[in-house]
């Protein structure tokens, strides 16, 4: 699943929070030279990233280099701009460090040079933040960069917590994966405690599929798994032995039906989503606020969550240290995905980002879903221009990517996937698939199936494919 992670982290990533643009952030330090000076107290400023007019604190020499705070950022106007200082060298960290007020350590210095490496503002903040990272195993460029875009967002101080649980949120496996592991390890190591009984039965809804879900489900799931039955509503594909080297589509079929009916999937997939949404904890937080502000315990259906029982769980003294150090993990994730979908209420685009667990028994093993769009009235998302990323483990097309780009109900379909003869296999699903897109009000013009690019050292193939996006909902 490394490669469903890269994928996703590479799709998280800002178009416009690449090192090619100039963002500002109150107190930010940045260095440059004064090119020009303009009537106004306003300058042409020469600063890492490219040239902006900028408004001067005080007079200033052109032609010299200078330490710049940024004094404030105007909405829809030019960042006002103070020298900190005269400097030598552009890279003077020890400097940077001591107008922030902090130790020149050689911690800090390079958190200072990471930041700057990565074209991020250079704020106390975030400096705090990339320190905090570079001391973690299992370092990982991409996602650090990540981490600390989304922390100079947050409106929150910066914490160890914070920052971990972020990274856990981006950096290794699937929620689903770590889930398995806890409830493997509650079932053997933990006693029978409340908080133990109420671990199980919560990660059990999870990961194994009750009878009234499988009575619910058992159409859909006999169709995307075994099924050859035309009535069955969905593309089919036919289950077939192992793969052996060599060989490919050949050994599928598809059959189509002479009446397709979509419902069967929406509801699997609406419980999927509504059961992380609601019992995985991640409006555990604004559960408690309400109490609070209510003086009365949350009155909804799942006030138990994952979370919240596994912070209780963290409390039992008969836990082992392994227990205890697993069910942490598990509430750092999903601490981690609340923090990668707080939007700020300024920004026009919203990215909602989740790792949904599916029962076991299903084709699809695990579902990681990004949706990316510009916020309506009420801070809806607008469905009529959205980027959607799906990335799903099949039983035997293992992982799949889908690139889904919706521009005015108009939708663009890139699957990405390594298995042989992918093409052939969808193609005969394809309008099943047009007319599936149709009954929910969406008009596909193409549907392009894609292998992956070769990976090459140190640059996965997501990556690449990143660079193939084509919709900026921030503009």
């Amino acid at each position: 699943m490394a490669q469903m992670m890269d994928f996703l982290v590479n799709k998280l990533s800002s178009p416009l929070s690449v090192s090619s643009q100039i963002t500002f952030k109150q107190g930010q330090l940045l260095t440059g030279k004064i090119l020009e000076i303009f009537a106004g107290g306003t300058a042409a400023v020469s600063l890492r990233n490219g040239v902006v007019t900028a408004k001067l604190d005080a007079p200033l020499e052109k032609g010299k280099p200078y330490l710049f705070e940024v004094l404030a950022v105007p909405k829809g106007g030019q960042p006002v701009l103070r020298a900190a200082g005269s400097i030598q060298h552009e890279k003077d960290w020890t400097l940077f460090l001591s107008k922030m007020g902090l130790s020149p350590t050689p911690e800090l210095g390079e958190a200072v040079s990471a930041l700057d490496e990565h074209g991020l503002p250079i704020t106390k903040k975030l400096t705090a933040a990339a320190a905090i990272l570079l001391k973690l195993p299992e370092q990982n460029e991409q996602v650090n960069k990540l981490v600390l875009q989304k922390i100079s967002e947050l409106p929150l101080p910066i914490s160890e917590e914070t920052v971990i649980a972020l990274r856990d949120a981006l950096n290794g496996k699937h929620l689903q994966e770590e889930m398995s592991k806890l409830l493997k390890l509650v079932k053997n190591e933990a006693g029978p405690s409340f908080a133990a009984t109420k671990t199980i039965a919560l990660l059990e809804s999870f990961l194994i599929p009750s009878r009234h879900t499988s009575e619910q489900t058992g159409t859909v799931t006999k169709a995307v798994i075994s099924s050859t039955q035309p009535d069955a509503g969905v593309a089919l594909v036919k289950q077939a032995p192992p793969l052996k080297a060599g060989e490919g589509v050949n050994n599928h079929t598809v059959r189509s039906s002479n009446s397709f009916n979509v419902q069967p999937v929406k509801d699997l997939f609406s419980a999927a989503v509504e059961r992380m949404l609601k019992v995985s904890g991640l409006n555990h937080e604004f559960q408690s606020l309400q109490s609070l502000q209510t003086l009365h315990p949350p009155n909804t259906e799942h006030s138990d969550t994952v979370k919240k029982t596994l912070l209780n769980l963290l409390k039992d003294s008969d836990a082992s240290l392994s227990l205890k150090t697993q069910a942490d993990h598990v509430i750092s994730k999903i601490t981690g995905l609340q923090l990668l979908n707080t939007a700020s209420a300024a920004d026009p685009a919203q990215q909602v980002y989740l790792q949904i667990p599916l029962p076991d028994g299903y084709a699809a093993k695990q579902l990681s879903v990004i949706w990316e769009g510009k916020k309506e009235a009420g801070n809806m998302l607008d469905k009529h221009y959205c980027r959607i990323w799906l990335w799903l483990e099949l039983q035997q097309l293992k992982e799949v990517g889908i690139d889904l780009n919706i521009q005015k109900n108009t939708a663009v379909i890139t699957i990405y996937s390594s298995y042989k003869g992918i093409e052939h296999l969808g193609a005969a699903a394809e309008k099943e698939l047009k007319h599936a897109m149709q009954l929910i009000g969406y008009q596909v013009s193409s549907v392009v199936f894609k292998q992956p690019p070769k990976e090459e050292k140190g640059f996965s193939w997501q990556s690449k494919m990143n660079a193939s996006r084509s919709l900026d909902v921030k503009i």
